[in-house]
């Protein structure tokens, strides 16, 4: 007679639950395998997502530091027109006011000059 609590039973169903666990197992770390490959090609994606988003904000930033360049180029070379032309008319004006200056000395000078004459006329009249 087959008994079914007989020890070869036991066995085959002790090898057979063995077989079943190593094989649930194994469908678990091809599970496990290929959920962290998915989540390995997620991230790869969700990197080059960032990195395009990264290169168009760069480009977006190198337009705006290059516009701000130029910008302040252009502002220098402006700045720097206008300090010429202002050196032009300080130097006019300085040469200007050094012509003044000497008109004024000259007729001081010749003031005492006519004075001193008009001093010495006055005394010999």
């Amino acid at each position: 007679m087959n008994d079914n609590f007989s020890f070869s039973g036991l066995e085959q169903h002790i090898s057979s639950s063995r077989q079943v666990r190593d094989m649930a197992n194994m469908v678990l770390r091809k599970a496990e395998a290929a959920a962290i490959k998915r989540r390995g090609v997620e991230a790869q994606i969700e990197s080059s997502k960032v990195l395009v988003d990264q290169r168009e904000e760069l480009v977006v930033m190198r337009a705006f530091i290059s516009a701000l360049l130029k910008d302040s180029f252009e502002q220098t070379d402006q700045q720097e027109i206008k300090l010429k032309e202002r050196d032009k008319v300080e130097t006019a004006r300085h040469q200007e006011n050094l012509k003044f200056t000497k008109i004024a000395a000259w007729t001081g000078v010749v003031g005492i000059i006519i004075g001193v004459v008009s001093i010495f006329l006055q005394f010999m009249i």
